[in-house]
C-alpha cells in the first residue's frame, strides 16, 4: 500500500422529541360511593409523544382525591373535577366526580382484591389465567370460567343477602357464588356499559351461614368471553340497608326533605328557605341524569314514567353536591 493515509467524518444525529398535543381522561364523568375507588385512563396523544408525564390533582381534594397514577379515592359526598396536566405542553384532560352516599351501611364485607386463590381456563393475553387484582378498587380482566376463592368470619349465625357491586360492558355475563363447596346462587349480571359504573345487584338466593370462617368461591360461570370487573360483596341480615344520611341543610339548620319514599308518580323536594341558585337532578343507579330542574318552591319530579329501582335526588348548589336515595316503585 502506498502510504498510510486515513480519512473521517463526523456525522451528527439530530434528536427531533414528538410533542404532546392533547390530553383526554375516561371515563368523563362518574358517580362513585364514599370510601370507594375508581381507577382513570388518560389518554395522551400522539401515542409516540417523547414525553408523556402528566400531573395529576383534584379540584375539591375533601371530596375526592387522586394519586400520580389516576387512582381516585371518594372521602364525602360532593363533586370535584379531577384533572390530569401534561408536563409537555400543559394539556389538560378532566373528568367530573359524583360522589354519593353508600347505597348500603354495614353488613360483612368482601374486598373484592383480598383474594386468596384464583385461576381459569381462559388466556387473555393479560392475564393467563385467573383474574387481575386492581390495588384500591377490585379485580378486573375476568373471563369466562375464571375464579377466585376468599374467607369470611361470620359473627353471628342467620340468613344472609348476598350483595355485589359489579360492573360490566357486556350482556349475558354471569356470577355464581359457593360457599364451603356448595354452589349457593347464580345470577346474570346487568349491562352497565362500562367497565368502571359499578352497580348494586342483589342475589337471587340467599344464604344461610353459621358463625365461623367459611370459604367463599366466586366464578364468571356463562359462556361470554369477557365477563364483569367486581369491587367487593357485602353480606346482609336483612335486605339491603340503605344508607339514610343527612341531606341538605338550609340557612336556618333545616334538613331538607324527598317524600314520598318509596315513590310511584310524583317526587317532592322541600328545601325550606334556601339562598341563590339550585340545580336539582334525579339521578340513576348508574350515574346518568335523567330530570335536571333549578329549585322552586313547592318542587316535584313526574317519575310515573320510569322503570322501579334505585334512584338519587341530588342538590348541586354550585360548590357542593348533596344526594338523597329514592326508591321507585
Amino acid at each position: 500500500m502506498d502510504g498510510n493515509f486515513k480519512s473521517s467524518s463526523n456525522i451528527t444525529v439530530k434528536f427531533t422529541p414528538i410533542s404532546v398535543d392533547k390530553v383526554s381522561l375516561t371515563p368523563e364523568n362518574e358517580s362513585i360511593e364514599v370510601g370507594a375507588n375508581l381507577a382513570l385512563t388518560a389518554i395522551v396523544k400522539p401515542s409516540n409523544a417523547t414525553n408523556k408525564k402528566l400531573i395529576w390533582s383534584s379540584s375539591n381534594p375533601a371530596i375526592a382525591t387522586v394519586n400520580e397514577t389516576g387512582l381516585v379515592t371518594a372521602l364525602k359526598i360532593g363533586k370535584a373535577t379531577i384533572s390530569a396536566v401534561s408536563v409537555d405542553g400543559d394539556f389538560e384532560g378532566k373528568s367530573t366526580i359524583n360522589v354519593v352516599k353508600p347505597l348500603i351501611v354495614g353488613g360483612l364485607v368482601i374486598q373484592a382484591e383480598d383474594i386468596i386463590g384464583t385461576g381459569g381456563t381462559f388466556d387473555d393475553g393479560t392475564v393467563p389465567l385467573g383474574v387481575q387484582i386492581e390495588t384500591g378498587v377490585g379485580i378486573n380482566y375476568v373471563n369466562t370460567g375464571d375464579w377466585v376463592t376468599y374467607s369470611i368470619n361470620v359473627p353471628e349465625a342467620g340468613e344472609y343477602s348476598i350483595n355485589y357491586f359489579i360492573t360490566t360492558e357486556n350482556s349475558r355475563t354471569e356470577i355464581t357464588m359457593e360457599v364451603d363447596g356448595v354452589e349457593v346462587s347464580v345470577d346474570a349480571v346487568p349491562n352497565t356499559g362500562s367497565w368502571t359504573k359499578y352497580t348494586l345487584l342483589t342475589a337471587a338466593n340467599r344464604v344461610n351461614l353459621t358463625k365461623g370462617t367459611h370459604n367463599i368461591r366466586i366464578s364468571a360461570s356463562s359462556a361470554t368471553e369477557w365477563q364483569w370487573n367486581l369491587d367487593k360483596i357485602v353480606f346482609t341480615t336483612d335486605d339491603p340497608t340503605l344508607s339514610n344520611e343527612e341531606f341538605f341543610i338550609n340557612k336556618n339548620g333545616e334538613t331538607g326533605r324527598v317524600y314520598p319514599v318509596p315513590a310511584s308518580d310524583v317526587v317532592y323536594v322541600n328545601l325550606g328557605d334556601v339562598e341563590g341558585t339550585l340545580i336539582v337532578d334525579l339521578i340513576n343507579i348508574n350515574g346518568t341524569s335523567l330530570l335536571s330542574e333549578n329549585y322552586k318552591d313547592n318542587f316535584k319530579f313526574d317519575v310515573s314514567n320510569l322503570s322501579a329501582g334505585i334512584y338519587f335526588v341530588v342538590v348541586n348548589d354550585g360548590e357542593t353536591s348533596f344526594s338523597k336515595m329514592l326508591i321507585i316503585e
